[in-house]
């Protein structure tokens, strides 16, 4: 695998989001109703993440990755982050189907140095891929979050710790963590003043 002259290290948030539960809502729903589902949430996924100045990076079977501060480095990456995240974990129970309502997701939001760049193919489906610990840290995250929760961790709340509320959810064993990460749950953006 081939990266253009664009691989950098750079300190990147990644939201990793997931769908609970997806497979056994939609089981017997015709395929074509899921796929109108799915366009639906890809749709409004992408238009969160763009709106506070992310990369929607790909599609994951039922849910999907972003980073924040890459391809265009920002003080405020972790913050978009989780206001993105907020916004992305309260969009199914907004919407009026019945379906759309039975779904949660779960998301993971870290923080940290990766190496970062645009494969020469897209043969990845994705238009950017991070290399390091980060990606899988979310990732990570995200399994341990309670379904409608987001889970960060101690680099994203020392970076956001004046913007948000957050609640120590304590420590978890990460699979390929060789230590336990200490976690928190986002609980609302703190009002200004």
């Amino acid at each position: 695998m081939k990266f253009e002259e664009t691989a950098e290290r750079r300190q990147v948030t990644i939201l990793h989001c997931d769908i609970v539960n997806s497979t056994a809502v939609v089981d017997g729903l015709d395929p074509e109703e899921v796929l109108s589902l799915m366009e639906t949430a890809l749709r409004n996924w992408i238009d969160i993440v763009e709106k506070h100045r992310g990369s929607f990076v790909g599609y994951t079977g039922d849910g999907f990755q972003a980073y924040f501060g890459y391809p265009f480095a920002s003080e405020d990456a972790a913050e978009d982050a989780i206001t993105a995240a907020i916004e992305v974990s309260g969009l199914f129970a907004q919407q009026e189907g019945k379906i759309e309502k039975e779904l949660e997701c779960r998301i993971g939001v870290a923080t940290g140095r990766v190496v970062i760049g645009k494969p020469q193919s897209a043969i990845f489906g994705r238009r950017f891929l991070a290399f390091g610990s980060i990606p899988c840290l979310a990732a990570r995250l995200e399994q341990a979050a309670v379904p409608g929760h987001i889970l960060i961790d101690s680099a994203t709340r020392k970076l956001t710790e004046s913007r948000f509320v957050f609640r120590d959810t304590g420590t978890i064993e990460a699979k390929g963590f060789k230590e336990g990460i200490a976690t928190f749950e986002v609980v609302r953006k703190r009002r200004p003043g």
